[in-house]
């Protein structure tokens, strides 16, 4: 694996630490994140995000098609790849 760019993952700077590469720091997240790790997944707790929700305009907008129902997909009028 080519070092990520977002250096927010982590897996840079846990490979340093743990004296390991980073292909296996991925690989090794990559098995606990889908159940086949000896280690328990632990979640992480989003209470740091609680209350940081500003309004936004421009993410207001873009969402807004993603909350309208098509009734006609839900009727059966047409057919959802015409």
């Amino acid at each position: 694996m080519r070092r990520p760019e977002c250096g927010r993952c982590g897996a840079p700077r846990r490979a340093k630490q743990q004296h390991k590469s980073l292909n296996e720091v991925v690989r090794n997240a990559l098995r606990r994140g889908s159940g086949a790790g000896e280690e328990p997944l632990r979640h992480r707790n989003l209470r740091d995000l609680a209350g940081i929700w500003r309004k936004d305009r421009e993410f207001d907008a873009a969402i807004r098609d993603q909350h309208r129902i098509d009734t006609d997909l839900w009727t059966g009028n047409t057919h959802p790849y015409q």
